[in-house]
């Protein structure tokens, strides 16, 4: 590696259920000793990385590269891909998080 008199930041995201301070601590140990690392800022974010999600209802997407948003679908993958199939184009999908639908109507 070429060396550099400019500052670099290097960023490491990983799923532990290790406390983040003795998550750090590891990664720190397993580093040479000729990189002397010192410690600038620290974040820590806590989120679940289940990917069992296919009981909750999605909106799906179809996303076009030149078009921008060509459809959305409510809980309806199989006909959000059936239409992104033909049109070229992708589909995303979205938790719904809340259904205010009810409440719009009164």
């Amino acid at each position: 590696m070429p060396d550099t008199a400019r500052r670099v930041n290097v960023s490491l995201t990983f799923a532990t259920d290790v406390l983040p301070h003795h998550a750090l601590m590891r990664v720190t140990a397993c580093l040479p000793d000729e990189y002397s690392v010192r410690l600038e800022s620290t974040s820590v974010h806590a989120f679940d990385l289940a990917e069992d999600d296919a009981d909750e209802p999605c909106v799906q997407l179809v996303v076009d590269a030149t078009a921008g948003l060509l459809k959305a679908y409510v809980d309806n993958p199989q006909r959000a891909e059936e239409f992104a199939t033909h049109t070229g184009a992708v589909v995303d999908e979205l938790p719904i998080t809340a259904d205010h639908r009810g409440e719009a109507t009164a």
